[in-house]
C-alpha cells in the first residue's frame, strides 16, 4: 500500500507592546498552525440493502417481508467473515389521490453488511440481490485503522510545530520560548472507491464484480501559539 504524508505549516506573527501601569513591557505572540496528511487504505465495507413490499393485508405484508429477511439472514450465516443486523423497519399506509382512504400498506426493512473482505462482500450482495435491492455501499478505514494512522500524524504535526517554534525563536534572537496554548484536532476526508456499477444490477446468475477499496485522506492539524523570552 502506497501511503505518503504532507506536512504544510502556517505561520502567522503577531508582535505588540503594552503598558501596564508605569512599567514598559514588550511581548512577542506567535501563532502556529501545522497539518500532517495521509492517505490510509478504505479495509472496510458497509453495504446497505433493503427489502420492500406492498399489500393490502398489514398482517400478510409483515408475514412477506419477515420471510424475505429470514431467507436472506439463512443465507449469510454461513458467511463468518461478514457481519450483519437488520435495522428499521419501517411500514407506511397507501393513500388515494385525495389522501381519504387507505388503499393498501407499504413496509421495508434494511439489511446491513461489513465486512474487511471484500470478495466475499461482492458474492454476499451477489446472492442477495435477487431478492433485495443494495441502496448504498461506503469503503472506509476500519477503527482500528484510522486510529493509527491518527496517531503517527500526530506525532508528525507536533514535531513540526516544535520545529518551526524553533525556528522562530532563533530568527528572533529570542533565548527561549513559551507554549500558551495548544490545540489538536483531527479529520479525514474520503477518497471515492472505484467499482463496478453494474454491482447495483446485478442479477442472481451474474459474478459479482471486482470492488478496489480505494484510500481516505486522514489529517491532524495542530493549532497554537508561543511567547518569545
Amino acid at each position: 500500500m502506497g501511503l505518503w504524508i504532507r506536512v504544510a505549516v502556517l505561520l502567522v506573527v503577531f508582535v505588540g507592546s503594552a503598558i501596564a501601569d508605569e512599567h514598559n513591557s514588550e511581548y512577542g505572540i506567535i501563532h502556529l498552525s501545522a497539518t500532517a496528511e495521509k492517505e490510509v487504505k478504505n479495509d472496510l465495507l458497509i453495504a446497505t440493502l433493503i427489502v420492500h413490499a406492498e399489500d393490502n393485508d398489514p398482517a400478510q405484508l409483515a408475514n412477506r417481508i419477515n420471510a424475505t429477511m429470514g431467507w436472506a439472514l439463512t443465507r449469510l450465516k454461513p458467511m463468518t467473515a461478514i457481519k450483519h443486523k437488520t435495522l428499521n423497519y419501517q411500514t407506511n399506509p397507501v393513500y388515494d389521490r385525495k389522501r381519504e382512504k387507505v388503499l393498501g400498506w407499504r413496509a421495508q426493512q434494511t439489511l446491513q453488511l461489513e465486512s474487511q473482505d471484500f470478495e466475499a462482500a461482492g458474492k454476499a450482495i451477489e446472492l442477495l440481490q435477487s431478492r433485495l435491492k443494495m441502496t448504498s455501499m461506503q469503503l472506509q478505514p476500519q477503527p482500528s485503522t484510522r486510529k493509527a494512522a491518527e496517531d503517527e500524524l500526530i506525532n508528525e504535526a507536533l514535531n513540526a510545530f516544535k520545529a518551526r517554534a524553533e525556528l522562530v525563536q532563533t530568527n528572533f534572537g529570542a533565548s527561549n520560548y513559551a507554549l500558551r496554548e495548544i490545540h489538536v484536532n483531527t479529520g479525514s476526508h474520503f477518497v471515492p472507491p472505484r467499482y463496478d456499477a453494474r454491482i447495483s444490477h446485478m442479477q442472481a446468475s451474474e459474478a459479482a464484480p471486482a470492488i478496489e477499496g480505494g484510500t481516505s485522506q486522514v489529517s491532524v492539524q495542530v493549532q497554537g501559539s508561543i511567547e518569545l523570552d
